[in-house]
């Protein structure tokens, strides 16, 4: 068995073991609402195993809490201040099938405060939070307002790309319309989940990372019109030299997503996205025509593997 099967197997084990949030499918939870529906539907109606790759990145999720509970715990200021980690709170009446496990709640003087921590390995379109935590964290506050004692105004969502190493944060004002599209979408998902039908599909820039897209209808039907989230990471692709980290990552997400789509051609806005696929070059290995056949080039000759280029206009 090698190390990394090895290491795949304890990283199971300690997931499996992890009862923090309780069986997903029995209710909706405030990170669910904001993603595609049908993603959401399939991950808490059938159950799987995590890989390797998933695995490390629920743990570079933790690792971001940890940054910023290391802040949390030893900041000179924390005196002034109570934090707590891994609040639940649930929806009342009618709502009490929704759930959220909220990062940290900082407990100032006049106020609560909601942390959610993210990690991203790379650009966020319009470098903006994606819409998805945007109502998430208006969830949070709802919920959290039902038992706390002290005003809840707004949440701060930190984001920490663990590649660059950068950090940011935004204040999300609490927002009643966010609040009851939220809960509207939370409604759906549940009622899907209870009837055992599958909810649309909605695309976005993650569908070249979805599990289940290679049988997603929404996505063959709906994707050749680009998504929001694709045009703004396009539009930031262009701006930026090819040659930097930035663009390199971007482009990798772009040409996962056209790939996703099986198309080799997509148009949104004033973007326009197009996929060449090039055959390996032929190329002769130098060593092996000098140790084996110095006068055969033609037997050493090595075809280089299929490639894509993504071009953005």
């Amino acid at each position: 068995m090698s190390f990394l099967k090895f290491l795949e197997q304890g990283l199971q084990h300690a997931n499996s073991n992890n009862t923090e949030l309780g069986d997903r499918s029995k209710y909706v939870g405030a990170s669910d609402v904001g993603q595609c529906l049908k993603k959401v539907y399939f991950e808490k109606t059938k159950k799987r195993e995590f890989s390797l790759k998933e695995l490390v990145v629920f743990q570079r999720g933790h690792n971001a809490e940890s940054i910023v509970e290391q802040g949390l715990q030893h900041n000179p200021l924390k005196e002034k201040y109570k934090f707590y980690k891994q609040v639940e709170t649930k929806g009342a009446g009618e709502l009490n099938y929704m759930k959220s496990h909220i990062d940290f709640v900082v407990e100032w003087p006049n106020e609560l405060v909601i942390i959610e921590c993210k990690s991203i390995s790379s650009p966020l379109p319009n470098n903006k939070p994606r819409e998805s935590w945007l109502f998430q964290v208006a969830l949070q506050m709802e919920q959290l307002k039902i038992t706390a004692k002290k005003p809840i105004n707004r949440a701060i969502i930190v984001v920490i790309d663990v590649n660059s190493g950068q950090i940011q944060e935004f204040m999300i004002p609490y927002n009643k319309a966010y609040v009851a599209v939220a809960q509207k979408r939370a409604q759906t998902l549940w009622d899907c989940i209870q009837n055992k039908q599958e909810p649309k599909g909605e695309v976005t820039d993650l569908c070249g990372f979805c599990l289940y897209k290679n049988s997603c209808e929404s996505l063959q039907k709906n994707a050749k019109k680009l998504p929001e989230e694709v045009i703004s990471l396009a539009q930031r692709a262009k701006e930026l030299s090819q040659s930097s980290k930035e663009a390199k990552a971007i482009r990798e997400n772009l040409l996962a997503f056209m790939q996703s789509i099986n198309a080799t051609s997509a148009a949104g806005g004033d973007i326009s996205i197009s996929i060449q696929n090039r055959r390996g070059q032929e190329r002769i290995s130098l060593d092996d025509l000098r140790e084996k056949y110095p006068d055969v080039a033609q037997e050493v000759t090595i075809k280089g593997d299929p490639f894509s280029i993504l071009k953005i206009y």
